[in-house]
């Protein structure tokens, strides 16, 4: 999408990460499940339920005219409810993917400086809830 960048850049506000990010949040809360309490159909303009606060980060709100522009702007890309995953997959995923790449990183160092601590003692760690046993 040129939307975020180059010549025909549109957006000052929304970035291709936020927007991966709302439609994350859209996915995850209203379309993964059943859910009796509210209808969304598949041909309906994505557009709509972006308007949601609960979507978008707190500053963007300062300028909620503009935020309320930039997701008209995609109206007349008439991206549909059934086509979110696609866009979220398009824009790259969100941030929390790289916070996940970081957690799970620092988990694999922990591990091996374990593995060290049972090399120097010569007895393997027991780890049971909390409390670790020798």
């Amino acid at each position: 999408m040129d939307l975020f960048e180059g010549n025909n850049k549109k957006f000052q506000l929304i970035t291709k990460n936020s927007l991966a990010t709302a439609c994350r949040r859209f996915i995850s809360r209203y379309l993964v499940g059943w859910r009796y309490d509210t209808d969304y159909y598949w041909d309906k303009d994505l557009s709509i339920y972006l308007t949601r606060n609960e979507f978008w980060l707190n500053e963007y709100f300062k300028e909620e005219e503009i935020l309320y522009k930039e997701i008209d702007l995609l109206k007349n890309e008439e991206i549909k409810v059934g086509q979110c995953y696609e866009l979220y997959e398009l824009l790259g995923g969100d941030v929390e993917d790289e916070i996940k790449n970081v957690c799970l990183s620092k988990d694999k160092e922990n591990e091996s400086d374990d593995t060290k601590k049972e090399k120097k003692s010569g007895k393997k760690e027991r780890k049971i809830g909390k409390r670790h046993m020798f």
